[in-house]
């Protein structure tokens, strides 16, 4: 095999070796090698895998703080493989984690194993789509891989990844995001210098058979079977090689860590930390860490362990947050680390808060008492736009959105109050209409009435009893509502308060329900709302951990951000536009330019009629040749259904190259 050497990295990469699946499709990958390749008597290595829709071709020179240069060194090769129907591999993509494409990845585990370089052990590595993908192959225990790494993952795909959140359809992230950035990434060409004699073939295929993965989406509204592919909470007892699980706080997936901790056989690690969507040294807030220790620690654990080379591992570490002024751009977040000797954690206990009538949040229920709250579809836009990949904005000061809720506040704390894993919330309502969500919002407020998200949870009201098969809320009846709060680790400080907000929407996360009306929550001892705090003692069952700090990175936006919030004052009509700019070399060393954003709208007196509309391009250079994949996504409400519009539009060198366009109508499914 012919490389390319970057001797100032001590690496060599192979390029595009084509592996053919079972079913004749070829799947292409790079490998990154030690300096001097697989010439001479070098003793054979492990290897670590990677596979993601991301065009492997956008990597071109490896960031010597990356994973493809920093293990090579070390003894490990590391091979990056594009997913089937993107970048240099064959076929078509018309969705993501199918099942074809576990078995791809079950089938290249095999392959690099019986190379003749490698001595067996195959490791699966990545972040997001890549920790998705390394989870759910573990699901289907290929013989040889050794364990997984899996970062900013989910393992319960309706229920906690990006697409929908209890029950509700998210509303900007997939048009202005995720969505319209995979219909331009999929049009985008493989580096005709790579892949040669096949690239123009390779294109044209990826065009014309590629479909928008955000219709899948949005056509399956509840946890019908459609999510149960990739979603390996349903099967970890399937998952037989270790799993080292890396999460964020302020991303989206804490809670899958922590579920598959307490679910899984096989043994694991956990390291979580205030990070968005991000690897640990490059996750904002920080404080960021140098966790390369870490993961070679943990693949000589595993595949080293007769070198006498493997180290005891801490089971749990996770970082406590603490109360800081809420910043829209945060660069750190105070608190502290912590080591737990399992989970969940020794000693793990419940603290109860009953809501008051008075908006009081005490150990006991009070009296009696209803509160009645108009449906506001313009609450929401304090809590932040931190999501799956972009640090656009983090949840602002509380009281804008507070001040259109039902509010209950805490005593002045008298001691600090340690909050480790999931907080639920048990409501007793009612709703006027037959579709409403409950948004259920726990901040730290400080002596000057600053308050400071700490978690967050929504229920559509008609998944109440079932996501698979939800059901009207029949107006006046009350109702028992359990809601499960994002995972966090927050520490709250003696002399704030705790406040419980709960509220009828959270724009523009998910989408407004379609028709005006009113809830009523009901407290006090015969219906007993509260929420249950998982606390913990101040101290953890192990010593806490000891990281060094990450090298200074340039940061992951690097470009424009926009998060602006519109009133009209005459209609009350609310917008919400959303932007931001990738620059070369930002996410790993891609070539690739990136901007995405879009808008979202929401109107008080019509939230049938709320509607987004969003988009990404992608500009790349391949020598001679200038691409750039344009794509638009627009979505339309009404009472019954959302209107689709998805464009997409390809030039090459400024021509036209390629052009295409997807319409739909969508029933809404009780949304």
């Amino acid at each position: 095999m012919k490389s390319e050497p970057y001797e100032g990295l001590g690496i060599e990469v192979v390029r595009n070796v084509l592996v053919e699946m079972d079913d004749g499709v070829k799947v292409a990958l790079d490998l990154f090698v030690p300096l001097g390749g697989f010439t001479g008597r070098r003793p054979k290595l492990p290897c670590v895998l990677e596979l993601i829709p991301y065009r492997k071709d956008s990597l071109r020179t490896p960031r010597a703080d990356s994973w493809y240069a920093s293990l090579p060194p070390r003894g490990y090769v590391v091979a990056r493989a594009d997913c089937r129907g993107t970048g240099g591999s064959d076929g078509s993509s018309t969705d993501e984690y199918t099942a074809r494409e576990q078995r791809d990845g079950y089938q290249l585990v095999e392959w690099l194993a019986s190379q003749d370089w490698c001595d067996g052990h195959v490791h699966m590595i990545g972040m997001s789509y890549g920790g998705f993908t390394s989870i759910q192959v573990a699901a289907l225990a290929p013989p040889h891989l050794t364990s997984v790494v899996s970062i900013d993952f989910t393992d319960h795909r309706y229920t906690t990844e990006c697409h929908h959140r209890g029950g509700s359809l998210r509303m900007w992230h997939d048009p202005c995001s995720y969505g319209s950035l995979m219909v331009a990434m999929n049009a985008m060409p493989p580096d005709p210098a790579v892949s040669g004699p096949r690239w123009a073939t390779l294109w044209e295929e990826h065009i014309a058979n590629s479909e928008p993965w955000f219709l899948n989406w949005i056509r399956h509204q509840t946890d019908d079977d459609y999510w149960r592919c990739g979603s390996v909470a349903h099967v970890a007892d399937r998952i037989r090689c270790p799993v080292f699980m890396i999460g964020g706080w302020w991303d989206a997936y804490p809670d899958s860590v922590l579920r598959l901790a307490d679910r899984l056989e096989a043994p694991w690690q956990v390291l979580i930390g205030p990070w968005d969507h991000a690897t640990p040294d490059k996750g904002v807030p920080g404080p960021r860490i140098d966790w390369l220790p870490e993961l070679v620690r943990w693949l000589d654990r595993w595949s080293r362990a007769a070198d006498g080379t493997a180290q005891p591992a801490l089971p749990v570490a996770v970082y406590m947050q603490r109360f800081d002024a809420p910043m829209a751009d945060r660069s750190l977040k105070s608190g502290e680390w912590r080591g737990e000797r399992s989970w969940p954690p020794p000693g793990q206990h419940d603290l109860t808060l009953y809501l008051g009538g008075g908006g009081t949040l005490d150990r006991s229920a009070g009296t009696d008492a209803t509160m009645r709250s108009a449906y506001d579809p313009r609450v929401g836009v304090t809590r932040g736009l931190v999501s799956e990949g972009h640090p656009l904005g983090f949840p602002v000061d509380q009281s804008a959105d507070d001040a259109r809720s039902i509010v209950f506040m805490s005593d002045i704390l008298e001691d600090d109050v340690h909050v480790l894993g999931v907080a639920r919330a048990s409501l007793h309502a009612t709703a006027s209409t037959s579709i409403l969500i409950f948004v259920v919002a726990v901040s730290e407020v400080a002596a000057d009435g600053t308050s400071a998200l700490v978690t967050k949870g929504i229920l559509n009201a008609t998944r109440r009893r079932s996501f698979r098969e939800p059901e009207p809320v029949v107006p006046g009846e009350v109702m028992d509502l359990e809601i499960d709060l994002q995972a966090t680790g927050w520490i709250f400080s003696r002399g704030n308060r705790i406040r419980v907000t709960v509220s009828n929407a959270d724009f523009p996360e998910v989408w407004p329900t379609p028709n005006a009306g009113w809830s009523e929550l009901l407290v006090g001892t015969s219906h007993p709302s509260r929420i249950v705090l998982p606390v913990v003692d101040r101290y953890g069952s192990a010593a806490p951990p000891s990281y060094e700090p990450a090298p200074d990175v340039a940061p992951r936006s690097g470009g424009e951000r926009t998060w602006e919030v519109t009133d009209d004052l005459l209609s009350g009509r609310r917008a919400v536009r959303i932007g931001w700019v990738w620059e070369p070399g930002v996410m790993r060393s891609f070539t690739d330019r990136l901007t995405c954003g879009g808008v979202c709208r929401v109107d008080p007196s019509s939230p049938a009629s709320a509607s987004v509309s969003g988009g990404c391009t992608i500009e790349a250079s391949f020598g001679m040749l200038d691409v750039v994949s344009r794509s638009q996504i627009t979505v339309l409400g009404s009472v019954d259904q959302f209107d689709v519009t998805i464009e997409l539009e390809v030039t090459a060198n400024g021509r036209p190259h390629s052009r295409r366009r997807w319409s739909e109508s969508v029933p809404r499914v009780l949304l």
